[in-house]
């Protein structure tokens, strides 16, 4: 396997390979960050003085400056990553998806500005519109790039991994919004949920990285339209993200609940 994904990279133009290997070793900066900042805290609190952020910020939280300042930076590397993508698209589609991916970036950037500031600016059925929202459509994006691109089974593996990820993101918002009695706090104090954080980390580092070397990404674009039927959002993958849902957040309620009740 690690042959042939040798050769194909090395069928690729030294322009492709450059803007591929930056993508993904961008992505995989920003993993390595988070991986780092689960053990150490908001590294940005060590880079810039607190003195020199409270005079940035006069009359609003120093701390909220700090983590809006880390959402900003890695968002923009996230951007600029997908950039490079939108740029070696295979085909129509995948370029379409990538330009979307971008955008969804943004709005995560914007969404964070806001809530750091104005926590009370989004009623909680808008808050739960976009927790759901948002993670749905980087589904529709990971779904539609398998469907419209001849990906490796192993390749497609790791993106149905990032599917899966973005399934637990939508269980969160809910819990967050609503407070559903169902428990996903990852805290230093507890090892086992830490090293289960590390362990979610490390494989999305490894997800994204293989989603950039997939096939989708090979930089020989191919103009022609698709069959208007792979835009569709009507496929196995978002069925799947459906029913996951519904189940396990069921089942978390259901388990939380039983305990509240038994204790």
């Amino acid at each position: 396997m690690s042959n042939c994904n040798q050769h194909k990279e090395l069928s690729l133009s030294k322009s492709v390979r450059i803007k591929r290997n930056i993508a993904a070793w961008l992505l995989v900066l920003t993993n390595v960050y988070w991986l780092v900042a689960d053990v150490t805290g908001n590294l940005f609190m060590e880079i810039i003085p607190y003195e020199t952020m409270q005079s940035m910020l006069s009359g609003t939280d120093v701390y909220l400056g700090y983590y809006l300042l880390q959402s900003v930076i890695i968002g923009v590397i996230c951007f600029i990553a997908w950039c490079f993508l939108i740029n070696i698209a295979s085909n129509k589609v995948t370029r379409i998806i990538s330009i979307v991916a971008a955008f969804l970036i943004t709005i995560n950037v914007v969404l964070g500005a806001i809530n750091c500031f104005s926590p009370d600016a989004f009623s909680n059925g808008t808050s739960l519109g976009v927790s759901i929202g948002v993670p749905l459509l980087w589904i529709y994006c990971y779904a539609t790039l398998i469907r419209s691109n001849n990906i490796s089974n192993t390749d497609k593996n790791w993106i149905a991994l990032l599917i899966v990820f973005k399934i637990v993101v939508i269980l969160i918002g809910v819990h967050r919004t609503y407070g559903i009695p169902y428990d996903y706090n990852f805290q230093c104090n507890n090892i086992a949920l830490f090293a289960w954080d590390l362990c979610i980390r490390i494989l999305i580092l490894v997800a994204e990285y293989r989603l950039v070397k997939c096939a989708a990404f090979t930089g020989n674009y191919n103009p022609e339209s698709i069959d208007i039927k792979i835009y569709s959002p009507l496929n196995k993958y978002f069925a799947a993200t459906a029913i996951t849902v519904v189940i396990i957040g069921g089942l978390w309620y259901i388990l939380y609940r039983s305990e509240a009740l038994i204790f």
